[in-house]
């Protein structure tokens, strides 16, 4: 929803519903939209969120997180908190009037609601910092503060050749991943003509005296490289997969539908060896 300060404000969240207030920061985070100011609007317990992106647009959050007690809300809170700290963005806290909030939460903040904002004294800093909770900075050590984003594809960097299976990848992985590696040795076998498979296909089109595909401008070393990351991964994760059922984690599945996508993308480079001549 927008008005007519600046660039627009927009709500996001639900009201009560951390969940949605807590997945409506991670998208901005996950969508490469920096989230460059956050000014934490509390009102006794209760808090919202007012974002400012690096476009200037100004994001509400609505009353979804909470402090002061054990729950989901305070929960979120830290989760949020620890995200946007880790995402060098500009923290701090002010106490705002009941009213506010309940202009945020009916979408209908205006332009006045922000100048009294920005004339606002920040609460002292360690009082949002307190809200972040102990498990929240252990899990950011080690990486597990980010695991718990929602694994997406990134569609913009799929070769055209198997969209289709990334679309509906999640329905069947396994299936999904062993139809892309039979589509790719087509591909090749199209190109070349040859009738091998696997790392005989891909050794026999790229490398030798007779080798009938190159990428131009590379190294010796490089093509070896290159052709490597086919072999090596149809040895690693086509064969096994072709041979055994496959129970392997959905990030695994994800981080090998790129690794294969790879591959479409380096084919995509290759010309045939005449062309070069």
């Amino acid at each position: 929803m927008r008005n007519n300060f600046g660039n627009g404000m927009q709500y996001v969240g639900n009201a009560g519903v951390t969940s949605s207030c807590v997945e409506a920061v991670v998208r901005f985070i996950q969508c490469r939209e920096k989230i460059t100011r956050c000014r934490i609007l509390t009102v006794g317990n209760s808090h919202a969120l007012l974002l400012t992106l690096d476009s200037k647009q100004l994001v509400a959050v609505k009353t979804g997180f909470t402090s002061g007690y054990l729950g989901e809300g305070p929960k979120g809170l830290s989760y949020t908190l620890r995200l946007l700290e880790l995402s060098d963005c500009r923290i701090s806290e002010y106490e705002v009037g009941k009213e506010l909030h309940d202009r945020i939460n009916s979408c209908s903040m205006s332009e006045s609601d922000l100048k009294s904002i920005e004339k606002l004294t920040p609460c002292d800093a360690s009082s949002w910092y307190a809200y972040i909770l102990d498990k929240d900075f252990d899990e950011s050590k080690n990486g597990l503060l980010w695991s718990k984003f929602q694994l997406v594809i990134p569609f913009g960097i799929i070769d055209s050749r198997i969209i289709d299976l990334a679309i509906d990848f999640w329905e069947s992985p396994d299936a999904k991943l062993m139809s892309a590696y039979r589509r790719l040795e087509g591909i090749f076998k199209n190109r070349t003509g040859l009738n091998q498979c696997g790392a005989k296909l891909f050794s026999e089109a790229f490398l030798g005296k007779s080798a009938l595909l190159m990428w131009p401008g590379i190294e010796a070393g490089e093509l070896v490289s290159r052709v490597n990351l086919f072999t090596g991964l149809y040895g690693a994760y086509r064969n096994p997969r072709a041979h055994n059922e496959q129970c392997s984690a959905i990030e695994f599945d994800l981080l090998e539908l790129l690794a294969v996508n790879q591959l479409y993308r380096l084919e995509a480079l290759a010309i045939d060896v005449q062309e070069s001549d």
